[in-house]
């Protein structure tokens, strides 16, 4: 059995590791199951990552499809006909893909195009009731598989509603999760922790970087002005990424205990979420990391994609208006205690390799 495993972006690269490490396992136990990890960009995008792949043991790309467009339209289309031509020469048993972003959603459409490939979808049925590219992708990935993997039972109500079949549906957890246990066991403590006299439970950390709340002057100041009154002088780490670097150099914000670090080293981040007073973000990984490690989040956006996070866990949803209200109840130690969602415990990977072994 040869399996295609699509990773779309770097949040996918993490979260089909587990799966690849289950198939890896198998092999060496002498079970005939081969794999293609294909990164549909190029092998420069994750140049960032490698040190983090190399410390948790993640396999790199066998093949990289080298896109690089900007545009959504001009991304599907190249990943579509590059993956076309792989399709040709060697056609896989099973593609696995996550959905979620366009190239992964491309490579899905391509698959299913293709005469006697299996399409499994990972983390499928997550709806948010909202308009958005990711949305539509995980609508079109869903609506043309034939496998769905899931991580939540509101996803298996989603998928039973829109007609899926229950025998299609396999509930196996969240194999994200099994890369945060990984890492957590390798957790490193930042350099600045100690120079900027960092405690459990004393600061704040802020992963904010999608342009609902950074693509506009006005209201990242307003946001950045309200993070800092409400934080009471209490160091606030704040992670930055691509979009948050450009815009909070172009407005010039400084706070004396506002702290700015590129968010690259997953694994002292993972250090700092387990410490946290709150989180504050808009970063979907982060809200499945955290509905694990029980730290009180807020999301600052107007829906989750992680809806175990909220109904389970500790997330909340919250505006810039909302923050101080989330602050003081954190601050006092009042946060709504959660649960870790169910088979969210770092063995996900194996079940959906031991099905993928029963169904091909």
């Amino acid at each position: 059995m040869l399996v295609d495993i699509i990773a779309g972006n770097r949040p996918d690269m993490m979260r089909m590791a587990s799966v690849l490490e289950a198939i890896q396992n198998e092999q060496r136990k002498g079970v005939r199951i081969g794999y293609r990890l294909i990164f549909t960009g190029r092998e420069h995008d994750l140049a960032d990552d490698k040190q983090l792949y190399e410390q948790l043991d993640i396999a790199l790309p066998n093949i990289y499809l080298d896109i690089n467009e900007t545009s959504e339209a001009a991304r599907t289309a190249g990943v579509m006909l590059r993956y076309e031509r792989l399709l040709a020469n060697n056609k896989p048993d099973m593609v696995l893909v996550s959905g979620e972003n366009t190239a992964s959603m491309a490579c899905a459409v391509t698959a299913r195009k293709t005469e006697d490939i299996n399409l499994a979808v990972i983390n499928a049925g997550i709806r948010t009731g909202y308009e958005s590219i990711q949305e539509t992708n995980r609508i079109v990935a869903d609506s043309l598989a034939h496998i769905y993997f899931t991580s939540s039972h509101f996803a298996n109500e989603q998928l039973r509603n829109s007609g899926v079949v229950e025998e299609n549906i396999f509930f196996y957890g969240n194999t994200r999760i099994d890369t945060l246990q990984k890492a957590l066991s390798k957790a490193q403590k930042p350099a600045f922790w100690d120079s900027l006299q960092l405690k459990h439970g004393n600061f704040y950390l802020v992963s904010v970087n999608k342009p609902f709340n950074v693509g506009y002057p006005a209201t990242y100041r307003h946001l950045l002005n309200t993070l800092v009154r409400i934080s009471r002088n209490a160091p606030i780490i704040m992670l930055l990424e691509e979009q948050g670097e450009k815009s909070i150099q172009a407005i010039g914000f400084k706070a004396s205990n506002l702290y700015t670090f590129k968010r690259s080293d997953y694994l002292q981040v993972c250090y700092l979420m387990q410490h946290a007073r709150l989180i504050i973000t808009d970063s979907s990984s982060m809200q499945e990391d955290a509905a694990v490690l029980q730290t009180p989040t807020a999301t600052l956006y107007p829906y989750t994609d992680v809806p175990d996070s909220i109904a389970l866990s500790t997330n909340v949803l919250a505006t810039t208006d909302t923050l101080e209200q989330c602050v003081n109840i954190a601050e006092a130690g009042k946060w709504k205690k959660g649960q870790i969602p169910y088979l969210w415990d770092g063995q996900a990977g194996e079940r959906v390799v031991a099905a993928l072994r029963n169904l091909v």
